[in-house]
């Protein structure tokens, strides 16, 4: 296939475009910007081939301009094999179709008719996977490629491999019906389909329906031996129960027997303890009384020692507060002293405040009339610089850049022009361009720099300069606007006055920075604000200070003041600090300490004694050792009272004689249990030994359904084995073919990649012909494992080797490759590389690059370039 012409019209950003005259080989590199529309080119060409002028789908509308109600035109005129023929094709709005073929014989075509016939044309001529496989769009860099899928490609390595039988499509009609077959049993992954699924399933439920039959068959067997066993356990529970229930009342008598010693232990454990919380209360009250009679005595003993040391505390109490009165007094002078010093240190203060106040205003006074001095200064240069208009290098740059231009202009244009001489013998009034003028004898000349229009009597001449004339008058004018234009806005008549204004604009700039660090300098970094409020405060404060002294002789007036007030509060901090360990007072503190704890001691002295005798009063001493001896005797004689019941429990155990009677009763409960449930299975039994008499013909049944449906079964998984092995074996001589003729296929890929990557490149396909990995010398890297650039480059080299092995044996015929924007990671030595490569694969067939950036592929040869603006200038199709 080859492509001559296309046209575009309203096709997304496209309002028109139109290549014409595309050779039939050789790269054609459209180049221009992002979202020109390159891309779309591609689109195009695709649509106008695949889809029908009807369709609106997701490939045909977005395809619509998002800004404009019209129709999508696309017309392409193209050769596929012995056809050459123009396609027309309108889509969405009003959808047209139109087919005009010029060889081998003309004929048109409209409508689903022109549809039909091009389909039929490009399914003869054409091979759409081949096609679709050379479009590399924009961000298709992945190299992995399923060659297999191409069978203009598969058909041309067998041709290669010398099979000349072997037409190169391997989906056959055998194939296609061996899969179909193998289809009606298994699923691609292997798996049983549905319905062959089903007879064995059918098998399984019905070897399930024969085991059942078996079971109830067996059921009715075991159910009739146990009818038997259950007779036999009736009749001997019957036999052994009377036994049984003797046993059980001798169990219940010793039982009896052993419970009634059980209570009787019980009573005496339970006067036993009785016993012996008594003794344990008695005892209990005898040891507290012993405790209050000793805390009796000493809290008495507290007492007295207690009075022995507030009698002390008394004594230093005293002469506590003598000393705290004297150290009173001598804090109270210290104080006096001190307050009369810190007032002569304020009156000295405010006179030494008084004389720096008075200095500071004399300071500020001169300072700010200095710097108003500079500031009228600095107003009258800063008043002339802002009633001129300021002047830059740049602008005398600008305008003496114009004068020159004008020069070489008007040189130009006089250089170029010629002139036109008008006489007459006789006085005429001549009119050129409207204006009327006298001719006569006197010859007058006219520039020739711009058309002008004469007209003597009914005849007017025009007179045309040519376009280079006119174009040097043309920019002579506009010149010569331009210089006006910028004397104006600069307010100058020439560079010279421009100059001279410059000149001055800087001198008067020089003198004002000049004053301004002169001002700068005076104040420093001091606020000239805050120093006019400084001595607009001091001036408001007045002066009010009255005295000989200078401001240093007050300074040192202050300064002895200071010290003697510092010396009156050293003598008042000590004062001060000698009352401090006086002031918490304590002596006077243990001493109300002692008090207090003396009432304590006299208050628990008091209680202790009285709880003492309120006990005795209850009961004494005496009494309280009689009653612990009584409730000690009492205790004795209980303890030996549980040892003998002790020996006479445990001889009796109840603990065992309770287990067995449990046994016992379970015993005669198991033989009645025993009478009781065989009669009741010996019913149910014989009612289902009545329900199960047609077990054998059921049996019978399900073992002959289930031979019929194993004999099914085994046909069908004949067919199915038939199928899988047929299958295999197709497969496994289709892989034959396909290593068969993957060497050529890697063979044209080596070559090509050898001048991009080096001599010792190889690669290894799979089994879809695509590349797996990629080998350098002895370094084999995995085609995922490859850079960004390397997969670009192998992207265009396998469409490359695809483009040239079809051509070379395809009856098809070469088909064009399109690469959109590619190699923008290619490194610039791989670049300069893949750029020859261009050439050659465009040496027999055509190769539409699409790019923004034209400049990579400068080392193509031979190429034709186009802008794609140039593409959308002309005119749109009628």
């Amino acid at each position: 296939m080859r492509i001559h012409a296309i046209t575009i019209d309203n096709f997304r950003a496209i309002e028109h475009l139109e290549l014409k005259d595309i050779p039939e080989s050789g790269v054609i590199v459209i180049h221009g910007d992002n979202e020109k529309g390159k891309s779309s080119i591609l689109e195009a060409i695709q649509i106008v081939l695949t889809e029908k002028h009807t369709a609106r789908n997701k490939v045909t509308k977005p395809v619509k301009p998002v800004d404009r109600d019209v129709p999508v035109r696309i017309r392409l005129e193209v050769s596929v094999g012995p056809y050459r023929m123009i396609i027309t094709k309108q889509f969405l709005k009003s959808p047209s179709s139109e087919l005009q073929v010029l060889e081998p014989r003309p004929a048109n075509y409209t409508g689903r008719e022109a549809d039909a016939a091009l389909d039929e044309i490009l399914e003869s001529h054409l091979d759409r996977f081949l096609l679709d496989t050379l479009f590399m769009r924009q961000g298709e860099v992945g190299a992995g490629i399923n060659a297999v899928g191409i069978p203009s490609l598969t058909r041309a390595l067998n041709n290669h491999d010398g099979d000349a039988t072997d037409d190169g499509t391997e989906d056959t009609a055998l194939m296609a019906a061996v899969e179909a077959e193998y289809a009606r049993y298994f699923t691609a992954t292997g798996k049983k389909v549905k319905a062959y699924e089903e007879y064995f399933t059918a098998v399984e439920d019905l070897e399930k329906d024969l085991d059942d039959a078996r079971a109830e068959l067996s059921t009715l067997s075991a159910q009739v031996d146990r009818v038997a066993r259950l007779e036999r356990e009736h009749d001997t529970a019957q036999q052994k129960l009377p036994a049984a229930e003797e046993e059980l009342a001798l169990r219940l008598s010793e039982y009896e027997a052993a419970q009634k010693i059980k209570e009787q232990a019980d009573d005496v454990v339970a006067r036993l303890l009785r016993a012996e919380d008594d003794h344990r209360r008695a005892v209990k009250q005898q040891t507290e009384r012993a405790e209050l009679r000793a805390r009796a005595d000493t809290a008495r003993a507290a007492v007295e020692t207690q009075q022995e040391r507030l009698a002390v505390a008394v004594a230093a109490a005293e002469k506590e507060a003598d000393e705290i009165a004297r150290r009173t007094q001598v804090l109270e002078d210290a104080r006096g002293i001190q307050a009369e010093a810190v007032s002569a240190v304020r009156a000295a203060r405010d006179l030494v405040n008084g004389l720096t106040a008075r200095a500071r205003r004399e300071e500020l006074e001169s300072l700010l009339g200095a710097v108003d001095e500079l500031n009228e200064q600095l107003m009258t240069l800063r008043t002339r610089q802002a009633a001129d208009t300021p002047v830059t290098a740049a602008d005398i740059e600008a305008l003496q850049t114009a004068t020159e231009q004008v020069k070489v202009t008007r040189a130009l244009s006089q250089a170029r022009g010629g002139s036109v001489r008008l006489s007459a013998t006789t006085s005429s009034d001549v009119s050129i361009d409207g204006r009327t003028i006298m001719v006569d004898t006197d010859e007058q000349v006219l520039d020739l720099d711009r058309e002008l229009h004469i007209t003597i009597g009914e005849v007017t001449v025009v007179v045309d300069p040519g376009r280079e004339i006119a174009q040097s008058h043309r920019e002579l004018i506009s010149a010569e606007a331009d210089l006006a234009a910028l004397l104006d806005t600069l307010q100058v008549d020439d560079v010279e006055q421009l100059r001279q204004r410059l000149a001055e604009q800087q001198k008067l700039a020089n003198d004002i920075d000049a004053l301004a660090r002169e001002c700068t300098r005076i104040v420093g970094d001091r606020d000239i604000d805050s120093l006019r409020a400084e001595f607009a405060a001091l001036v408001e404060q007045g002066d009010g200070v009255i005295t000989d002294l200078t401001l240093d002789e007050a300074r040192t007036a202050l300064t002895a003041a200071e010290e003697h007030r510092d010396r009156a509060a050293e003598e008042t901090e000590l004062a001060d600090a000698a009352l401090d360990a006086l002031r918490q007072r304590p002596a006077d503190r243990e001493l109300t300490i002692l008090r207090t704890q003396l009432e304590g001691l006299e208050s628990t002295a008091t209680a202790t004694r009285d709880d003492l005798d309120r006990a005795v009063a209850e009961i004494s001493d005496d009494e309280l050792t009689r009653v612990v001896g009584e409730k000690l005797e009492e205790l004795t004689r209980l303890r030996a009272e549980k040892a003998d019941i002790d020996d006479l429990l445990r001889k009796s155990d109840p603990a065992t004689a309770e287990v067995m009677l449990q046994a016992a009763e379970a015993n005669v409960q198991s033989y009645r249990d025993v009478l009781s449930t065989t009669a009741v299975e010996l019913a149910r039994l014989e009612s289902h030994i009545e329900q199960a008499a047609g077990a054998s013909e059921r049996h019978a049944q399900a073992y002959a359904a289930l031979e019929a449906a194993e004999h099914r079964l085994a046909s069908q998984q004949r067919r199915a084995r038939a199928a899988e092995r047929l299958r295999e074996v197709m497969i496994r001589h289709r892989e034959s073919s396909r290593k068969r003729y993957a060497a050529p296929f890697a063979d044209k890929l080596a070559r090509l990649a050898a001048r991009v990557f080096g001599e010792e490149t190889g690669f290894d396909l799979d089994e879809q012909l695509c590349i797996s990995t990629r080998s350098i010398g002895p370094r084999t890297v995995n085609l995922d494992h490859l850079s960004g650039g390397a997969q670009e480059q192998l992207a265009i080299l396998t469409r490359f080797a695809i483009a040239d092995l079809v051509a070379d044996s395809s009856t098809h015929g070469v088909v064009p490759v399109f690469i959109d924007d590619a190699l923008g990671s290619t490194d610039p030595e791989r670049l300069t590389r893949i750029s020859t490569l261009f050439g050659e694969a465009g040496r027999d067939s055509q190769v539409f690059v699409l790019t923004c950036v034209p400049e990579r592929y400068n080392y193509v040869s031979p190429k034709v370039m186009h802008d794609i603006d140039s593409l959308k200038t002309v005119p749109s199709m009628p």
